[in-house]
């Protein structure tokens, strides 16, 4: 008994240090969107990770949000999303869903988070915006 009450603690006092538990209520952040890159001539490959990527203009949708383009020249604020809550991000091309899933604001990220296509994998990517050199978004 005495091991399993241990057992019960450690995990809670490792997610209190590690930032896991999220934003306090009524709290607003904002989520960058990261310009698309531009895809390149050639095969994907390590050295060229955006070769063959379909040369499509995608939008963002969050939560019930109207779509915004992604554009290929600068990053864009989505602001005023609660940190308290999950988001839905629906990503899409030509109005055919192409991904979609949920985030929320961890507290020890911050508010702001950066929403990327990682071109190597195709993948959509939300991350910590201050780990993100790659996305920049006006102070607009």
């Amino acid at each position: 008994m005495k091991g399993r009450a241990v057992w019960t603690v450690v995990p809670l006092v490792s997610m209190l240090t590690t930032g896991a538990i999220w934003c306090e209520p009524g709290a607003t952040g904002r989520l960058c969107l990261a310009a698309a890159p531009t895809p390149t001539a050639g095969p994907k490959s390590l050295a060229n990770s955006t070769g063959g990527l379909p040369d499509v203009q995608y939008s963002v949708q969050v939560d019930d949000s109207q779509p915004i383009e992604v554009s290929r020249l600068k990053g864009q604020w989505v602001p005023n999303l609660a940190t308290d809550k999950s988001h839905l991000v629906v990503i899409r091309t030509s109005a055919k869903r192409v991904a979609s899933f949920h985030f929320r604001f961890p507290s020890a990220s911050g508010p702001e988070l950066c929403l990327f296509l990682a071109p190597l994998y195709e993948t959509w990517q939300v991350w910590p915006d201050d780990r993100c050199p790659w996305c920049t978004c006006d102070e607009s």
